[in-house]
């Protein structure tokens, strides 16, 4: 698809008219992520769809929810576009369910303006870039560096955030080892949490500003290009003219051999069986050549960068063949707070002595989700 708002980068603020309509047909095409705010609560969601006068997104709550929240006003949709980030005005218009997905019907709205909250451009691509963040009490937390700016960075903690000291408002301390870049050591304060997630704000004087700009600058740069040449980059992703085949078999989602000969055992050559390592790449070209009837995803896999490594890896593919946890090791609790998270279809404890009821739990799930 080619779109001639490629070739205007300058927006004035709003997307109108084709240039709506055009941004609209990519955010769908590339299932974006949005959300969907109101003045109490917000959710996160994808495009999916545009029909006539109607948006159609991913339902990540269910129809009695939708029914009490979304009908509040002003309802907005924001999401990211051309670097920044645009927001409009929409409305509940109802809300559809079938055994493969959940849609959430909405208006389109008149104009998507800009809706940038950031003070200075937040840089996605950080590579691996590991730290620690300590209070005052002298608590320490290992962090991965999810996103940075001249400002501020947000941080993912590999431990659950302690209930005192990591709070919103609190000054922290903050050690940072840049991919391929220098070490950062500066003062922080919170400005929002989730979970794990931490949003931090960098307290003046930041000494180490110089070398952070050196370091991004590139990246930046690199960023830009991607974004403009985002349909070519996109094209050579894509196979060329090439129908994607009809799903089959059985993919299996670990790092464990053992798993997968004894899978073999108990399917019996009834249903193929290919395994993937737990990699963005590797998934994609198996979802987009070959995809699964079902997906097997081992919950048991490594320590909590691994389990935060699944969440996105299931965030920014969405398999739409149904997806059957299983639930290894000594915790099992862990194993099923995981499936959770990533909206498995099923959960169930791996007992491979109990072969025959996990050969018709398969087809079961196959049959009604499939």
């Amino acid at each position: 698809m080619t779109f001639s708002i490629w070739e205007d980068p300058t927006l004035q603020g709003a997307l109108r008219g084709t240039f709506k309509t055009e941004a609209l047909a990519e955010l769908c095409e590339r299932k974006q992520t949005c959300t969907l705010a109101t003045n109490f609560f917000s959710i996160e969601s994808r495009f999916l769809e545009r029909v006539g006068e109607e948006l159609h997104l991913r339902a990540s709550i269910s129809q009695e929810s939708a029914r009490y929240t979304l009908v509040q006003q002003p309802l907005k949709i924001r999401f990211p576009w051309a670097l920044t980030y645009f927001a409009g005005v929409t409305r509940f218009l109802g809300y559809d369910q079938t055994p493969q997905q959940r849609v959430l019907r909405l208006t389109v709205p008149d104009v998507l303006e800009m809706d940038e909250l950031r003070g200075a451009f937040r840089l996605e691509n950080v590579g691996r870039s590991p730290g620690a963040i300590s209070c005052s009490t002298g608590e320490i937390l290992r962090v991965s560096l999810e996103n940075i700016s001249t400002l501020g960075a947000g941080v993912f903690s590999f431990t659950s955030i302690p209930e005192d000291g990591f709070q919103t408002g609190r000054l922290l301390s903050l050690s940072l080892s840049l991919e391929r870049g220098p070490d950062l050591h500066l003062n922080a304060r919170v400005i929002h949490d989730q979970e794990q997630h931490l949003g931090l704000k960098f307290e003046p004087f930041l000494e180490s500003i110089d070398p952070l700009k050196s370091w991004m600058e590139p990246r930046v740069e690199e960023t830009k290009r991607r974004w403009l040449e985002r349909t070519e980059i996109r094209a050579k992703s894509l196979p060329v003219n090439r129908p994607k085949a009809a799903p089959t078999g059985i993919l299996l989602l670990s790092k464990d051999s053992r798993l997968a000969e004894q899978l073999v055992e108990i399917l019996e050559g009834t249903l193929p069986l290919r395994t993937c390592l737990p990699v963005t790449s590797l998934l994609r070209e198996i979802l987009d050549e070959r995809p699964p009837l079902l997906i097997l995803l081992d919950t048991a896999e490594g320590d909590v960068e691994d389990r935060h490594r699944y969440k996105k890896l299931f965030e920014a593919l969405a398999p739409t063949c149904p997806i059957l946890a299983l639930g290894r090791g000594e915790d099992i609790d862990r194993c099923r707070s995981l499936a959770t998270e990533l909206k498995a279809t099923l959960f169930t404890e791996w007992k491979p002595q109990q072969s025959a009821f996990f050969l018709r739990l398969v087809q079961g799930v196959i049959q009604r989700y499939g």
